[in-house]
């Protein structure tokens, strides 16, 4: 072997653009080409995840239309009734949203009204760690709520590619105890990164027995598996074509119509990810709030229907379930910088073809407030705890810490 092979540095061979390194599993034994070859069946259940991050104002986004107090509270802000796609006499989806809200009178999304949990914290990292772990108290956990419902899925670790997530910020849902997340900001870019004549030989070195340490055999076979799951990746994505019109900006196709598009790509290849986990940003909206916050609700809904309007193409909906949540709400005043701050409560998002449809919950009161900011009336570990017993099929308790009641949501519960 070349000694410059020889000498190449594992770390420094795969990347995933020009802000992030490679996150894959690091603790899962297995044969190697069992698990590079491996295949997700027709009837597997895929969990796709798309993050609001930022903390977004629920009340531009199911506007409280019908409710007085709401105008008073916002007199430059508040969603007029005629930007307003109602629901009905009280509630409805801002405009901007039109995309989701034609999801939504399908049957194919349901709303979970004034989500949050127990002694808010309104910092974004916390509160973040806390929907990420489903835990809020005490020393934050290694694992996060999605890890370790693929951990009950496959306690053996044995499918390293169970977890998909398309970003560079740092993310604990993901995190499992026996599964690691695939992670990257961009496919195109995702893969080898050493010299061009490199990777045999980084393959051949990295699949030789290491003569006794099982714990460097498994880092040797997860590398090279990383390396071939890159190929495979970027093969789905660059030869993937659809008739469904997905949205664009200005500057060609949005963050989050390509973020979607790689996962409908991806689940067309049959690529074997159980979760996919995406996110969108600038929800943190402290100033111009009227000005930033109708684009950001253009660009998620109107991917999210052209991702759906895919997976119904490829007759795959049937096994995609989506969330969509944000660490919290907005403060129901506006602010003297024409924004909102850190609030508590807000709606999360429940979508795709399984689910039953409609609302769940009553408004928040826009009057009994908690320090000026909308009052959880359910907290987001019900949703978490139903998505783990009627989606994932696994114990709800072993994901979420304590004693909640699971939330009922799919059209079928039996299925």
């Amino acid at each position: 072997m070349n000694r410059q092979h020889q000498s190449l540095n594992r770390r420094h061979f795969l990347r995933a653009g020009s802000a992030g390194a490679l996150a894959i599993a690091s603790g899962m034994p297995g044969v190697l080409g069992r698990l590079s070859h491996a295949a997700s069946k027709e009837t597997d259940r895929i969990l796709v995840v798309f993050q609001f991050s930022g903390g977004n104002d629920g009340l531009s986004t199911v506007v409280p239309h019908g409710i007085d107090d709401y105008y008073r509270a916002r007199p430059r802000l508040a969603i007029p009734q005629q930007q307003v796609l109602k629901i009905n006499d009280e509630i409805g989806i801002v405009k901007t949203a039109a995309s989701f809200k034609a999801m939504f009178d399908d049957g194919n999304a349901t709303i979970v009204q004034g989500v949050g949990y127990p002694n808010p914290n309104r910092s974004h990292f916390v509160s973040m760690d806390y929907w990420h772990t489903g835990v809020n108290a005490g020393p934050v956990p290694p694992t996060g709520w999605l890890g370790r419902a693929l951990d009950l899925q496959d306690p053996k670790g044995q499918q390293t590619r169970s977890i998909l997530h398309i970003g560079t910020e740092r993310n604990l849902a993901v995190e499992g105890a026996s599964h690691r997340p695939i992670s990257f900001r961009s496919a195109e870019n995702f893969g080898w990164a050493g010299p061009k004549d490199g990777e045999p030989a980084f393959e051949k070195m990295n699949r030789q027995e290491s003569g006794g340490s099982s714990a460097l055999d498994l880092i040797r076979k997860t590398a090279v598996d990383a390396v071939v799951a890159s190929k495979q990746i970027r093969r789905a994505v660059s030869s993937y074509r659809s008739p469904v019109k997905w949205p664009t900006g200005p500057g060609g196709p949005t963050k989050a119509a390509t973020d979607l598009q790689t996962v409908a790509a991806l689940i067309n290849s049959n690529f074997p990810a159980r979760v996919y986990y995406v996110s969108q940003g600038g929800f943190d909206t402290h100033f111009g709030q009227k000005n930033a916050h109708p684009g950001l609700m253009t660009e998620w809904s109107q991917a999210v229907k052209a991702f759906h309007e895919d997976l119904v193409r490829l007759k795959q909906d049937h096994r995609v379930l989506m969330l969509t949540f944000s660490e919290f709400g907005r403060r129901v005043r506006e602010n003297f910088s024409q924004g909102t701050d850190h609030g508590v409560a807000g709606p999360v998002f429940l979508y795709g073809t399984p689910v039953a449809g409609g609302v769940i919950g009553q408004h928040p009161s826009m009057t009994d407030l908690d320090k000026g900011d909308l009052k959880a009336t359910r907290d987001f570990r019900t949703i978490y705890a139903g998505i783990a017993r009627d989606w994932m099929k696994v114990d709800p308790k072993k994901v979420v810490t304590g004693d909640f009641e699971p939330l009922s949501f799919l059209q079928d519960e039996s299925a």
